[in-house]
C-alpha cells in the first residue's frame, strides 16, 4: 500500500489523528515526566483516526461521513 493510497483510506482526520499518536507515543516514549500527556495525545489521535475510518467507509457506501 502505497503512501496516497493510506492517505485516500485514512482522511484528513485520520491523518491528523495519525500525526497526534506519532506525536503522542514519542513523548511517551522519551518523558516519564508528561506520560499524562502523551497517553492523552495517543487517545485523541486513536479517535481521530478511527473517526477519518468511518468518515472514509461511509462516504465509499454513498454516505455522508459524520463531520
Amino acid at each position: 500500500m502505497d503512501i496516497d493510497a493510506v492517505r485516500e483510506w485514512l482522511g484528513s482526520r485520520g491523518e491528523y489523528g495519525a500525526l497526534a499518536l506519532l506525536a503522542g507515543v514519542l513523548v511517551v516514549a522519551t518523558r516519564d515526566k508528561r506520560i499524562a500527556a502523551g497517553v492523552a495525545t495517543v487517545v485523541v489521535g486513536l479517535g481521530l483516526i478511527a473517526g477519518g475510518l468511518v468518515d472514509t467507509a461511509l462516504e465509499k457506501m454513498g454516505m455522508k461521513g459524520a463531520l
